[in-house]
């Protein structure tokens, strides 16, 4: 089996270059107009040291590496073959000199890699180019009463992941009311049953819920969106983590997520309880370290994720922070954290829409995002709170079908200003690596 650059695979087998069957002259070719592959200037394209020709393909296969039979379908070939005959032993000699030569002028890497170097060109030639993401969506009306919460799930039948789709990630948007109090409680991963109960599950719906503070919200309703993946790893995990808190008045919580090892974060969000507390609430949640720290932009294969947990000024018995991580194994998927930092919002009842997008080479396809919001002095201001975070166009459009090229966070500053404010949108990218799933 050869394996190209760009991680197509050529499988050629015995019968094709027997003599007394196929009788293909399938070559391994070091040279390309005279020239050795490996110099220049086949050494700045994306050429490899070999390559492998057989009559009538369209395309030659740079070879990245080569894997011998196995053992035991070997086996099986050898009880199937017919007597050899001297044509047949000099065209398996052939075969042998040629892949001798061939693996002595390349060096193997390992089959998989979580390639911290993502944007190397040899790397994205290796990238399947399938992957895709779209967006399912489901809207319910609320919250509309003071102190108040609603949850709306993504699940059977329309708003669920089509096909062979899987979940992700996801968002939530509260809108439709200007009450100040107005603010997103929760944006998780969950399973069609609406169980928070998940840790070590497969995701297959997300779960966004609405808050309300001490004032009614006619007119609210509350929006989740599930980020459903193509073409991708299968195999996803979440991992939750809970911290106590924030119960006291003016103090902040934070839960971290991290993955298993040899696992990336694809996907995850926040969520502070009771939902009824109408001055507690996520004030963000962010891909990061295992310290609870946010990673740069740019940065490749977060492996947690935390989320912030903020108590605007009453009591709050009880309260718990939960971080939610939706995890791959990092052999199947690379991704980049694309983030944009903001300043705002500040005057009081106002809100700012922050929107980042992925690159448009390399890491393009968008597998969810966060909002996280502070504030330079440290001290952030009580009523700042999150009304959106969800997939959208470039323009903070909400996108609820089909596919976002984006990710947008709404930050509101309830009726107080909010000097120093900082908002920070992370886009989480990806392009996957060839699965053998």
């Amino acid at each position: 089996m050869m394996i190209a650059t760009n991680g197509y695979q050529s499988l050629v087998s015995e019968a094709e270059i027997d003599p007394a069957y196929g009788n293909q002259p399938v070559l391994v070719s070091l040279a390309e107009d005279g020239k050795p592959m490996t110099d220049a200037p086949y050494s700045n394209t994306n050429k490899a040291p070999a390559e492998l020709v057989v009559p009538g393909d369209y395309r030659g296969g740079p070879i990245r590496q080569s894997h011998l039979p196995h053992r035991r379908a070997e086996r099986r070939r050898r009880a199937r073959r017919r007597p050899a005959t001297a044509g047949h032993l000099l065209m398996c000699q052939r075969l042998a000199f040629a892949l001798a030569v061939l693996l002595s002028t390349i060096t193997l890497g390992p089959a998989t890699s979580t390639a911290a170097n993502l944007g190397d060109r040899h790397d994205r030639d290796r990238l399947l180019e399938t992957m895709s993401t779209s967006v399912a969506s489901a809207t319910a009306p609320g919250p509309l009463t003071p102190n108040s919460v609603v949850s709306v799930t993504t699940g059977p039948p329309a708003s669920r992941c089509a096909g062979d789709g899987v979940l992700v990630g996801g968002g939530t948007l509260t809108t439709g009311s200007t009450s100040n109090g107005l603010h997103l409680n929760g944006s998780v991963p969950s399973i069609s049953s609406g169980s928070l109960d998940v840790t070590g599950m497969l995701p297959t719906a997300w779960i966004a819920s609405g808050a309300k503070g001490n004032k009614a919200a006619p007119g609210a309703t509350t929006t989740a969106f599930a980020m459903c993946l193509s073409d991708g790893p299968q195999h996803l995990r979440v991992i939750e983590a809970d911290a106590s808190g924030p119960a006291v008045p003016n103090s902040w919580t934070r839960a971290t997520a991290t993955c298993p090892k040899d696992a990336v974060v694809v996907g995850g969000g926040a969520r502070t309880e009771p939902g009824t507390a109408g001055g507690l609430k996520p004030i963000g949640s962010f891909p990061g370290d295992a310290s609870g720290s946010p990673v740069a932009s740019m940065t490749v294969n977060p492996t947690s994720l935390t989320a912030v947990g903020l108590n605007g000024g009453e009591p709050a018995p009880g309260a718990v922070t939960r971080a939610f991580a939706v995890c791959a194994r990092g052999d199947r998927i690379a991704t980049r954290v694309v983030s944009l930092e903001v300043t705002g919002p500040t005057a009081a009842g106002s809100s700012l829409t922050t929107t980042v997008g992925c690159p448009t080479r390399g890491t393009r396809v968008l597998l969810g995002g966060n909002v996280y919001v502070t504030a330079s002095d440290g001290i952030l201001s009580t009523g700042v709170h999150l009304r959106g975070t969800y997939p959208s166009d470039s323009n903070g459009t909400p996108i609820t079908s089909g596919t976002a090229n984006a990710w947008t966070g709404v930050v509101h500053t309830g009726g107080q200003v909010a000097p120093g404010t900082d908002t920070t949108v992370f886009a989480l990218c990806a392009q996957p690596w060839r699965s053998e799933d």
